[in-house]
């Protein structure tokens, strides 16, 4: 049987990744390190379909973050 995976969302530095499912429920970010429990699934599959999800969200949320008028510093873009 293929291992299963899951699309999270680190806490910390808020990117979406790609992680094998684990019995504990825990894991750490690729990123930023940070060490947290998982609190919500966004996608489970293969590998390969979890990783075209994670582009996906990645993309849109950073998309997202250019159309806002504040940036992660608390300044106003005009």
């Amino acid at each position: 049987m293929a291992p299963r995976f899951w699309v999270l969302r680190c806490c910390g530095c808020r990117l979406f990744q790609v992680q094998q499912v684990r019995r504990s429920g825990k894991w750490s970010c690729a990123v930023c390190g940070q060490k947290q429990a998982v609190q919500k699934v966004y996608g489970d599959g293969s590998a390969v379909d979890c990783r075209l999800h994670v582009q996906k969200l990645n993309l849109l949320q950073g998309e997202a973050e250019e159309r806002s008028p504040w940036r992660a510093s608390g300044t106003v873009i005009r």
